[in-house]
């Protein structure tokens, strides 16, 4: 679905369906975009191809050229995206409207917070964390608060994803 030379990843989809939000490196830092998904015609193009889908109207929904933005994950509801971000020096946890508007930090710790993922009902996120010495997964309210370890044991447990 893309066609530039930046390295895209973690796509994930509004909750109609209509919209697409991923991570993509376009020069030298990770950053979060929109798109809404249109489809195409189901007819052989003049290359020969079938294009089912496309990108359009594009948006940067963070501009960052110091920090990484990443692991977008929408909201149930399809109001909100939680992301990962080192621009407070660490990996922490933050929260935005799907417009890219008030970014609110969720987590402050002294490891990584990563790969944040919302419950069905929108009411809690999982995310990974080293912050006790090894990767273990968390949960905590959707103000950051109630923070709660949820495995402890000597093994890295990480890539949390709550399903859907």
């Amino acid at each position: 679905m893309t066609t530039d030379d930046c390295i895209h990843g973690t796509p994930t989809w509004s909750a109609d369906g209509r919209q697409l939000f991923w991570e993509a490196d376009c020069g030298g830092k990770f950053n979060i975009y929109r798109a809404d998904l249109r489809w195409n015609t189901d007819s052989p193009t003049i290359y020969g191809e079938y294009l089912y889908l496309e990108l359009g109207n594009i948006v940067t929904l963070t501009n960052s050229t110091t920090s990484d933005q990443r692991f977008p994950r929408v909201s149930p509801d399809g109001f909100k995206i939680v992301f990962t971000t080192n621009r407070d020096g660490n990996y922490e946890i933050y929260a935005m409207n799907t417009d890219g508007t008030s970014q609110t930090r969720l987590t402050t710790s002294s490891g990584d917070d990563l790969a944040p993922s919302w419950n069905l009902a929108g009411t809690k996120i999982a995310f990974d964390s080293n912050r006790d010495g090894n990767w273990n997964i968390y949960t905590m309210n959707l103000d950051g608060s109630g923070q709660t370890q949820l495995t402890t044991n000597a093994a890295d447990d990480r890539w949390n994803v709550w399903g859907q």
